[in-house]
């Protein structure tokens, strides 16, 4: 289904947030120096990007193949230097650069893995998890036609989830191929856009940038953040994308219940028209709109057995912005379930029309027609004594439909094929 919106509440990102105590921060984690295989110190890397890119926070994560330990520690101390409190925050980190798996980035390791490790992704993960505080992003993936993408994304199990955070676009194709794919394996994984520098160009390679969403500005809130899911990925510098279902934000999980209440905010501060919208779900695009400005809406849904949900959107100009997902766990609340449904369904499958029939009198009953995305297709039929109800479906287009009937104090639902 498809629909434009067009009068939508125009509101500023930093004002909304203030009562939740949140900021959107932008900036790049991924990024190299002379150190490896790039230009320049890393001293000089987190000066640039602070000073003359303007971002709020530089990783620099050079191949650790490449670096002697007294390198990764002068990065450390460099990443410490350049930190100014609430105005830029320097991160240290390293690439991990497996020739068959693909590329991983490690942030806020003390000290650098066994090159052995390249060449064993299980091993690999097991390094990470021994050290406390290390988090890790999957970098580019599908960019070699060598690497097998970390075994095409195999499950690794939920404490290796846990420390593997963050999924890194450097293209469309990236995102379009491996997004939905990772989090259909069983991912927990929130989206950056990075840079991956080579040059003396840290922030002003291009407009893709991480947004983050913390209370402050410093390292230990932002990987706050991070281990919370609130990130996105945007290929314009100055737009920024929030999701909530009824005050759960996205990056989390939640048990499912009917007709939950989706929150999208999208912004741009240059105000460029969203020209396409979606919702995506592990069940594909479930809704789309457009629309002119800056965005604030909500969107009903029932979600049966969809895994996640996330937004993506496309500006005028083709930049693009992706949310992270929120997770969707358990069967779905909010309808009664009883051993006993009190009414008939005929013809089920239906052409023309259905009947319900009540097997004994109800208090009255209300009949909502849904589809299987939860959009509502009907306004809720009145009340009555009657024992039956005739719903007339010419304008209900063939596929399952669910049926929401409200009779007294509970509700029940049932499926309708209409034909």
């Amino acid at each position: 289904m498809k629909y434009f919106l067009t009068n939508l509440l125009v509101i500023c990102f930093f004002i909304v947030f203030a009562q939740d105590n949140l900021q959107v921060y932008y900036g790049n984690l991924h990024s190299h120096t002379g150190f490896s295989d790039g230009v320049m110190t890393p001293a000089y890397a987190y000066k640039y990007a602070r000073d003359t890119a303007g971002l709020d926070f530089l990783a620099v994560t050079d191949h650790c193949e490449l670096l002697t330990p007294a390198e990764y520690t002068e990065i450390q101390h460099a990443a410490d230097s350049f930190t100014v409190a609430n105005e830029f925050t320097g991160i240290f980190g390293f690439e991990w650069t497996s020739p068959y798996y693909g590329h991983c980035d490690v942030f806020q390791s003390p000290s650098l893995p066994d090159q052995d490790y390249l060449y064993d992704w299980a091993g690999f993960t097991q390094w990470v998890l021994s050290v406390p505080a290390a988090r890790a992003q999957f970098n580019h993936p599908g960019r070699s036609s060598s690497f097998n993408n970390w075994n095409s994304f195999d499950y690794a199990g939920t404490t290796v989830d846990s420390v593997f955070s963050l999924l890194e676009f450097q293209s469309i194709e990236q995102a379009t191929d491996f997004y939905e794919f990772s989090l259909n394996k069983g991912w927990h994984l929130s989206p950056a856009f990075n840079q991956d520098n080579h040059s003396a160009n840290w922030g002003t390679m291009n407009n893709n940038r991480t947004g983050i969403w913390a209370h402050r500005l410093s390292r230990a809130n932002l990987f706050q953040a991070i281990d919370s899911g609130r990130t996105f990925a945007t290929m314009d510098k100055n737009a920024a994308i929030w999701i909530s279902i009824d005050q759960t934000p996205m990056g989390s999980s939640l048990q499912r219940f009917y007709n939950m209440s989706l929150n999208i905010r999208i912004s741009d501060a240059d105000l460029e028209a969203w020209v396409l919208v979606e919702l995506v779900s592990s069940q594909g695009v479930i809704e789309s709109f457009s629309s002119w400005t800056d965005i604030d809406t909500t969107i009903n849904l029932t979600l049966f057995n969809d895994k996640y949900v996330f937004v993506r959107a496309i500006q005028a100009d083709g930049n693009r912005i992706w949310s992270a997902p929120i997770y969707l766990r358990g069967v779905l609340s909010g309808i009664e379930h009883t051993q006993e449904f009190p009414f008939t369904i005929s013809p089920n499958p239906a052409n023309d029309y259905f009947v319900i029939q009540a097997q004994k009198k109800q208090i009255g009953f209300s009949v909502e027609i849904y589809t299987l995305q939860g959009r509502k297709l009907n306004q809720k039929s009145e009340k009555t004594g009657d024992l039956s109800q005739k719903i007339y479906t010419p304008n209900l287009a063939p596929g399952m439909y669910l049926l929401k009937i409200s009779a007294g104090n509970f509700q029940y639902a049932k499926m309708i094929h209409v034909e």
